[in-house]
């Protein structure tokens, strides 16, 4: 009689590295670009960090006003942030902002 050969494969090496979620990412990867108009309470951490900074007295209503977008101009031209449209709280200028502030 001949030896049988196993027919099932070897067993796996391969080690799981990290764990896997669902939840969808949070931060300057995963949010929009916020402008002039754009209502909500991104709006308003956007004037709390602002304010943070002085460069923004205005009521942290949610309103991204004219005064919202004088704020984040004045931002963008003290850092020299020109990746994102001149007074937009877009990616960069967010990562930036986050980064020097904290949530208010």
């Amino acid at each position: 009689m001949s030896p049988s050969r196993s027919s099932s494969p070897p067993p796996s090496t391969a080690r799981a590295t990290g764990s896997v979620d669902a939840t969808p990412p949070r931060g300057p990867t995963a949010a929009a670009t916020l402008s002039q108009g754009d209502r909500g309470p991104e709006v308003a951490e956007l004037q709390g960090r602002l304010a943070q900074l002085y460069l923004y007295v205005g009521e942290r209503d949610g309103s991204y006003t004219r005064q919202v977008t004088a704020a984040v101009l004045r931002y963008q031209w003290a850092r020299g942030l020109t990746s994102d449209e001149p007074g937009a709280y877009g990616r960069q200028t967010r990562r930036s902002l986050e980064s020097e502030t904290r949530e208010p």
